[in-house]
């Protein structure tokens, strides 16, 4: 039944954004740079600590931690991580909802799949071959990177 008080009731953001024919989806590109941008901080942030431990061995375990509480905890909670925010895009659910720390944590455990053979090529690839921009991560968490 066609509702006339929100002709759109029944249509999810995506669907709507299609048929005004807006492509709201971060370029493959800016994605790149900023996870580039991410993943400099992260790993800055733990070459520092490091150093300033007198390079203790137990530094390099703290690394996951800190992926687990950078990656997964800001898109959880904001929709974004610096690099993001700094490049202008955030990260939802394909449906339009927001993202739980389960999809984040699906999405970023797909990094080693999407960045680390080739130095990202392959995320990329992926990202510019359909039309949602989704790497292998994003389609199985279910999520976009959508321009803020």
């Amino acid at each position: 039944m066609l509702n006339l008080h929100r002709p759109y009731a029944n249509q999810t953001s995506m669907e709507i954004l299609n048929q005004a024919n807006i492509n709201p989806f971060a370029r493959p590109i800016i994605r790149y740079l900023a996870a580039g941008m991410d993943y400099f901080f992260l790993l800055s942030t733990t070459n520092l600590l490091y150093i300033y431990s007198h390079e203790s061995e137990w530094i390099r375990v703290f690394f996951v931690p800190m992926w687990f509480c950078y990656f997964p905890l800001l898109e959880s909670w904001k929709g974004q991580t610096p690099g993001k925010f700094f490049f202008h895009c955030r990260v939802i659910r394909k449906d339009g909802s927001k993202l739980n720390l389960f999809d984040t944590f699906i999405r970023h455990i797909f990094d080693v799949i999407d960045f680390l053979p080739l130095m990202g090529i392959l995320g990329m690839t992926m990202a510019a071959g359909n039309e949602s921009k989704q790497r292998l991560g994003d389609r199985v968490a279910k999520t976009v990177v959508l321009r803020a």
